[in-house]
């Protein structure tokens, strides 16, 4: 199991991605933790949505959003691990954007708190 995790640990780019997605990641669920009981019934989630019902979404949604980036997360490793050998371009890539999308994701979800608060 070692010997299949070294890419990610020998590697510094991929390891230091794979840090900031797992410290975004822990951050974000305390704050949702922390923001749930004090949210509104309905929050604006599709923000791209003209302004109105359609654009609000129940609260108990944010429950998917550690759930959907942990999923991405691990997807990506999983992926990543199994190409290094081959192609060490695309695994650094699958790395990138799964800081990428976490951080977004946290932006997002930053973004929907403003909105509320």
């Amino acid at each position: 199991m070692k010997r299949r995790l070294s890419p990610l640990i020998n590697d510094n780019f991929i390891k230091g991605l794979n840090i900031l997605s797992l410290l975004v990641f822990v951050i974000l669920s305390f704050l949702i933790i922390y923001a749930h009981p004090k949210l509104p019934a309905y929050i604006p989630l599709f923000n791209s949505m003209p302004w109105g019902e359609r654009r609000l979404f129940s609260s108990d949604i944010n429950v998917l959003f550690p759930a959907i980036l942990s999923l991405i997360i691990i997807v990506n490793a999983i992926i990543g691990i199994s190409i290094y050998k081959r192609f060490t371009l695309i695994a650094r890539i699958l790395s990138f954007n799964s800081a990428l999308f976490v951080v977004l994701g946290f932006l997002a979800y930053l973004q929907i708190l403003f909105l509320v608060f």
